[in-house]
């Protein structure tokens, strides 16, 4: 797990490059995922109590304008998820998804994991970057 000083302000970052081919699920294990399955993961296990800014940004492209590109980040290892979902306009039109927002830390462990998915085994889907940053703010 990666350790904030008391530096400020502090930005840990993560990203993956192009992955041909994205999987129609999810990983069922966060600590195992395939070579087709994207997923990013930052471990904190005792961060300087504060205001974080934390952002995902991706770029991918989508085989079909009638079926979805899943991303979905959790900030408790898994237990809970916030999911969000696309359909492009044109086929093979990279995309650009970008979420960020603020997260007050007590200074406990946190475990924050992003990932995204194809809708099903129909469409093709190409992710170009998947992004994860965690940047102290106050």
């Amino acid at each position: 797990m990666a350790e904030f000083t008391d530096v400020f302000p502090f930005i840990v970052g993560a990203g993956v490059g192009t992955i041909s081919l994205v999987n129609a699920a999810y990983p069922t294990d966060p600590d195992t995922p395939a070579f087709d399955q994207p997923q990013k993961r930052i471990q904190l296990a005792s961060p300087v109590a504060g205001i974080y800014t934390v952002t995902i940004s991706a770029t991918w492209e989508l085989g079909s304008q009638i079926r979805s590109a899943y991303i979905r980040f959790t900030t408790d290892g898994g237990t809970t998820w916030e999911e969000g979902v696309r359909e492009p306009k044109d086929i093979s039109d990279t995309q650009f998804s970008h979420y960020s927002f603020p997260l007050t830390l007590d200074g406990s462990a946190i475990d924050f994991i992003v990932q995204a998915r194809r809708e099903d085994a129909s469409v093709t889907m190409d992710m170009h970057f998947l992004n994860l940053f965690i940047q102290r703010v106050a």
